[in-house]
């Protein structure tokens, strides 16, 4: 974000930050946004009862969940590491979720249940076997 600290002069704005600089602090300050939603959805889920952390990403389009869900369910996705569409595989949309995921939960969650995306994450196994033992229900969207 130090690359905008650059224009933080009364006769500067952003429009003075270009180039390599630009694309450079725009990173970090997407890294941060994301860090940043990351956290409160985590709190979210936590206060309805989800085992966390976990990764997941933008949810773009997920509609808010019930405050007393009957049930809770994961939408288990994998994503491709170093996938040449830079969003983890050819069925990903541009927040790395595949394109049905987001309204497949949304049909959970108007139906009064709670849904969230969970990435499956092979190293990371361990804690994906906790956060699916602690909800209700898995649906698994990963291509064989």
């Amino acid at each position: 974000i130090s690359k905008f600290q650059a224009c933080a002069y009364p006769d500067k704005g952003l429009e003075d930050v270009t180039g390599d600089d630009l694309a450079e602090a725009t990173m970090v300050a997407d890294t941060a946004g994301a860090a940043a939603l990351d956290a409160l959805t985590m709190k979210q889920l936590t206060s309805i009862g989800y085992l966390t952390p976990f990764k997941t990403g933008p949810m773009v389009g997920l509609l808010p969940f019930p405050k007393s869900p009957k049930y809770k369910l994961i939408l288990a996705e994998y994503n491709i590491p170093n996938h040449s569409s830079g969003v983890g595989g050819a069925d990903k949309g541009m927040h790395g979720h595949r394109v049905d995921s987001v309204p497949i939960a949304n049909g959970v969650i108007k139906t009064g249940n709670a849904c969230t995306i969970v990435k499956y994450i092979p190293a990371e196994h361990a804690t994906f076997a906790k956060v699916a033992k602690a909800v209700d229900g898995i649906i698994v969207r990963i291509n064989p």
